[in-house]
């Protein structure tokens, strides 16, 4: 199948985060997508070595923003399409698949990005919430996009917000799509963006609890 399948280029910041970080890899080599490659951009004080097939890592000798990382990703990848593959959350093994296969057919209609505007998390105690966002907006793990996208609006070098900065400024180009149970996005004391039991409770209106 690979013959007829676009290459699809899998990028993944990550920092110290190695367990992880090995689990998002397996994830990867899981996929029924065969035509794909990840591309993992690390700045860790220990370096986190990958060698396996269609892996490739580059180490950056100092602490840089997870922005400039995925900008480094994205220089790095040789694929036409680029999906984000974060260290730290859990991937069906049709993820890509499915991805993909939306995202061409969105091209038809102008739009090249794609991903979830709703999405479940789990924290670490097992408890299930489901982020509910606004139907043009899309979370940022779940962002797959044509790289020509990227070399017109590279990420802004935050380690918070750059994805939201990513997506608002191609807003017209964007197609979300609710959870289908995909991705499940974990909440632990290492994310880059916090998110308490006390936060989660306090905004009712994009976050619910489901199990």
């Amino acid at each position: 199948m690979t013959s007829t399948q676009p290459l699809v280029s899998c990028i993944m910041p990550t920092r110290g985060r190695h367990a992880f970080a090995n689990e998002a890899i397996a994830a990867f080599k899981d996929q029924s997508w065969d035509n794909k490659e990840l591309i993992v951009v690390d700045d860790s004080e220990k370096y986190f070595n990958v060698s396996a097939h269609q892996v490739r890592s580059q180490r950056i000798p100092f602490q840089c923003t997870v922005g400039l990382k995925r900008n480094i990703a994205c220089e790095l990848a040789t694929g036409k399409y680029i999906m984000h593959w974060d260290d730290d959350d859990i991937y069906s093994f049709e993820r890509i698949e499915t991805q993909i296969n939306r995202l061409i057919a969105a091209e038809q209609k102008g739009k090249f990005i794609s991903g979830y505007h709703s999405m479940q998390f789990v924290t670490e105690s097992g408890h299930r919430w489901l982020y509910s966002g606004p139907p043009h907006t899309v979370v940022g793990v779940s962002l797959c996009y044509n790289k020509e996208v990227w070399k017109s609006h590279p990420f802004p070098c935050l380690n918070i917000g750059e994805d939201t900065a990513f997506t608002m400024a191609l807003g017209y180009a964007v197609q979300s799509h609710p959870d289908d149970g995909r991705i499940l996005a974990r909440i632990h004391g290492g994310n880059t963006s916090q998110k308490t039991q006390e936060y989660l409770e306090s905004h009712p209106v994009n976050w619910r609890r489901v199990a």
